[in-house]
């Protein structure tokens, strides 16, 4: 008769017992979905910064690629008599030459119409000087001219800079210039 008696108590008790552990785990899946779910998000700022950097890299690249194609072709003669004009004389006479933007207009274009541009592209020319002599030429009558073209991307308002690439590209022209 006392096995019947407490037989109802200890029903409810191992009611009460699947209950807290069921709790138990329902708080453990809760946490380990959140857990993996904040990892997923973390993997997609990861991606998206990767794609960002290849996006960025690719373009200065191909930015590259057509401002040598332009000076390559010839049309583009004022951009590199302007980077020879470009220069300062130091304390010992000799010329220091500086910075000077290319004129080659970006193709470079968003896919998204609405928004404003999701990379920033910059290109700028230096010339970097010319050797004393150049083999291959008579002395005096012929020089190469040594440039650099340099392209930057970026995320824009003064975002990081995702690539930066550089160019060198030497021209033949009379001594005289």
């Amino acid at each position: 008769m006392n096995s019947l008696k407490n037989s109802p108590h200890k029903a409810l008790k191992e009611k009460g017992s699947a209950l807290i552990i069921s709790l138990v785990l329902l708080t453990a899946i809760t946490l380990i979905s959140i857990t993996s779910l904040q990892r997923t998000n973390l993997q997609t700022r990861i991606v998206a910064n990767i794609q960002h950097t290849e996006s960025g890299f690719n373009i200065v690249s191909s930015e590259l690629e057509e401002i040598f194609v332009t000076y390559n072709s010839g049309s583009a003669t004022s951009d590199l008599t302007k980077a020879l004009d470009t220069f300062t004389l130091n304390s010992e006479g000799k010329k220091s030459f500086g910075v000077s933007d290319t004129t080659v207009i970006s193709t470079y274009k968003n896919k998204n119409i609405n928004n404003t541009k999701s990379l920033q592209v910059s290109s700028n020319l230096i010339h970097k000087g010319q050797p004393l002599f150049t083999s291959g030429y008579s002395v005096g009558g012929f020089s190469t001219y040594k440039f650099e073209i340099n392209a930057d991307s970026s995320l824009p308002n003064g975002g990081y800079n995702l690539s930066s690439q550089s160019l060198g590209v030497e021209l033949i022209g009379p001594t005289s210039i």
